[in-house]
């Protein structure tokens, strides 16, 4: 019968998502020498097991979900998830994460300076003046060797970009998948207020926010927003630190309960949908251990890549929004 989630799949020949269609079989096994494409807004939804012995290629916007947490990834084909940001410009950042185990930094971002590769400390981070800012300015650690899977990284965009100016990336290995752990950390700090975790969606398909900050397991750990980087605002010259400094006020806000807010430089509004290898900060509320598990995963929903194209369209509103932190 038709591949379902009751019935196993087996591809014995070369199958393209855009000609045949998404799958949704219980078992997934592809043979030797056979080549796997899900194409751009499609999706391989695997109640179990995956069995890969020839090749898969996820292309950008396609998805790749798996709904057992114990569900296993086999075979010794090669899989391949193909992400592409969003529009950048010289000095951009930003902030990726890892869908598949084992990503090796600078031969993921083959195109970026391996000197601006970049994780963020909580505990090294310190705002005694209360102007946004690190203070010793050593929270952001330099990072080289696999990324960590749950994990945010600040990735400085390529010297020479495409012509469309996006950087096209390849994810090289075994899908993450089922429970990801990762600690969520306080600042060192005390007169700070701010707990900031630079964590990312670790699964090749779409993260539900609701879903991670609503978990049994992490409920009380988070604050509740989410900080989705856009870099809309061109490096200021800051008189106090004499150096270039970056705006906070390039933040996309997504609050769990209440929805989205875009930036105040402009950009889409984030709407829950968390895209895949999608870097982004939380504020920590208590030290604990952050749970990502497959409950959370979605597939067929349009998210935003941030940091978003500079298509700015003027709107008249009559509307006021006030941002409380």
């Amino acid at each position: 019968g038709k591949p379902s989630l009751y019935r196993k799949a087996v591809i014995q020949d070369d199958y393209n998502t855009s000609i045949h269609g998404s799958l949704r079989p219980c078992n997934l096994e592809l043979l030797t020498e056979t080549n796997l494409i899900v194409a751009a807004g499609d999706h391989i939804v695997v109640q179990n097991d995956l069995e890969i012995n020839g090749s898969v290629d996820v292309l950008n916007d396609g998805e790749l979900l798996m709904i057992e947490n114990s569900g296993l990834v086999k075979g010794d084909g090669e899989i391949r998830i193909h992400r592409s940001s969003s529009e950048l410009y010289p000095l951009d950042y930003t902030y990726w994460s890892s869908p598949v185990e084992s990503a090796e930094l600078a031969s993921t971002f083959t195109d970026s300076n391996p000197n601006h590769f970049y994780s963020f400390s909580a505990p090294l981070y310190s705002d005694e003046n209360s102007d946004g800012r690190d203070d010793n300015g050593d929270a952001w650690v330099g990072e080289n060797g696999n990324m960590i899977p749950g994990r945010g990284y600040a990735i400085l965009a390529p010297e020479t970009l495409p012509t469309d100016k996006r950087q096209k990336v390849v994810f090289n290995g075994k899908p993450n998948n089922g429970l990801i752990e990762i600690p969520i950390m306080l600042q060192g700090s005390q007169n700070s207020e701010e707990d900031w975790n630079l964590i990312g969606n670790p699964y090749p398909c779409t993260l539900n926010a609701e879903a991670l900050v609503n978990d049994q397991i992490n409920a009380g750990l988070l604050s509740g927003a989410l900080y989705f980087w856009t870099h809309n605002t061109p490096l200021e010259f800051d008189e106090d630190s004499g150096q270039k400094q970056y705006s906070s006020s390039d933040y996309a806000i997504y609050t769990i309960g209440l929805g989205g807010i875009q930036a105040n430089s402009g950009g889409p509004t984030p709407d829950g949908n968390i895209a895949v290898s999608q870097g982004f900060f939380v504020e920590a509320i208590k030290e604990g251990t952050l749970r990502f598990a497959n409950e959370m995963r979605r597939v067929g929903l349009a998210s935003h890549f941030f940091k978003p194209p500079r298509d700015k369209v003027t709107k008249s509103e009559k509307k006021i929004w006030l941002n409380l932190t």
